[in-house]
């Protein structure tokens, strides 16, 4: 995580991606917002909440095994 993405995060492009014996929660993870971030110029007074806002876009992703993402 960039430690300068308080309030604008990038869209995550996968092409490709093997999923193979992979659980649900495995796939991502969004962290909680930093208490470092609550500033109020930016987000107010409360962290901003760019890391709760992420886009995955997965292109010619495969999926295989016991277990496979939803």
């Amino acid at each position: 995580m960039n430690e300068h993405s308080s309030d604008s995060i990038p869209m995550h492009v996968f092409k490709n991606a093997k999923f193979i014996n992979v659980m649900n929660d495995a796939v991502a993870f969004l962290m909680d917002p930093v208490p470092g971030w609550a500033v109020k110029d930016d987000c107010g007074p409360f962290p901003c909440t760019a890391p709760s806002n992420v886009v995955m876009q997965f292109t010619g992703a495969s999926f295989s095994g016991a277990n496979t993402p939803k």
